[in-house]
């Protein structure tokens, strides 16, 4: 899919040089309150840092004292960066901790829009019974408009809309869970087919305290990985239904370069999606492609994806 396509599809349909940095792991707080949307780019100018312009000159590269470790998610408190300003660009990972470290290296290639991250997380020192759901950020230098494609530790995750914004209100809460990682193309050219037709969307736990919706596709297609999945999250502000919000996912998928023998039979696939942190008790409706598939409470009964 052309990236102007893709870029209507993160903007759009969810919304309707090297750094380092340090930082501790805390849990996952609640995302900000955030207006409805109408369609178009908006100015997320308020959010963000004002413009810090790096040290002219070469830049020794920093030195990760830690075994590199590549997150699965990125979690913003709205989806688009405001070009021309610094920003901390978060991740995190699922799974739990106490005392958790994590360090982050960034380089930037602005001929190909291509921002590289190398995260770690280094080994917890304290014992406890408490799921902590360790979390870094990285420290970004400003970056010039445009869709950038995110590496982290070598392998692709997610694009990242960098553009002004217009409008009265930011984009909502988002969350972009990582690309499945493909050995045989490491830097792989991002790509997405039409969303499934025939899915179920329901509530999954993960080893974390992370909140996610699985995306399940009865007949899969052989070849094809995960590719990121975002997912939206707009509070309601109309009192029409109880207490919530609406959840937007775009699932991806993208084909393998491993020579694979593909056999002529469907397999059920599932994706499990990171969504903005959700309030216990509150009414969600769950939206894919823009049509809504699931409604459910947080907190309650699950729905079982059928086999």
């Amino acid at each position: 899919m052309p990236h102007r396509a893709i870029a209507a599809l993160l903007l759009f349909a969810l919304v309707p040089g090297c750094w380092l940095a340090h930082g501790r792991g805390e849990p996952v707080a609640p995302a900000p309150d955030a207006g409805r949307l109408p369609p178009g780019v908006r100015d997320a100018s308020a959010i963000f840092p004002d413009a810090m312009t790096p040290d002219a000159g070469p830049v020794d590269p920093p030195i990760l004292r830690c075994e590199l470790t590549r997150p699965d998610v990125s979690c913003f408190e709205s989806f688009l960066i405001a070009p021309r300003r610094a920003f901390e660009l978060p991740f995190a990972f699922d799974t739990c901790g106490c005392c958790i470290e994590t360090e982050c290296a960034v380089t930037v290639d602005a001929a190909t829009r291509t921002l590289s991250l190398s995260t770690t997380l280094c080994p917890d020192p304290c014992d406890c019974d408490a799921c902590v759901t360790p979390t870094g950020t990285c420290a970004v230098p400003p970056l010039e408009e445009g869709l950038w494609r995110v590496v982290v530790n070598d392998f692709t995750a997610f694009e990242l809309p960098v553009a002004e914004d217009g409008g009265l209100v930011p984009p909502p809460p988002a969350c972009a869970s990582y690309a499945e990682v493909d050995s045989c193309t490491p830097a792989f050219p991002l790509s997405s087919l039409p969303p499934p037709t025939d899915v179920c969307v329901t509530t999954a736990p993960l080893r974390s305290t992370l909140d996610v919706l699985r995306v399940h596709e009865p007949c899969g297609s052989c070849g094809r990985l995960a590719g990121p999945c975002y997912a939206s999250l707009t509070p309601r502000l109309t009192d029409d239904l109880p207490p919530g919000g609406d959840i937007r996912i775009a699932s991806t998928e993208y084909g393998t370069a491993c020579d694979i023998d593909c056999p002529g039979v469907c397999v059920p696939q599932d994706r499990d999606c990171v969504v903005p942190s959700l309030v216990p008790g509150d009414f969600y409706r769950v939206f894919l492609d823009g049509v809504q598939h699931e409604t459910f409470v947080a907190g309650g009964p699950r729905t079982a994806c059928p086999d």
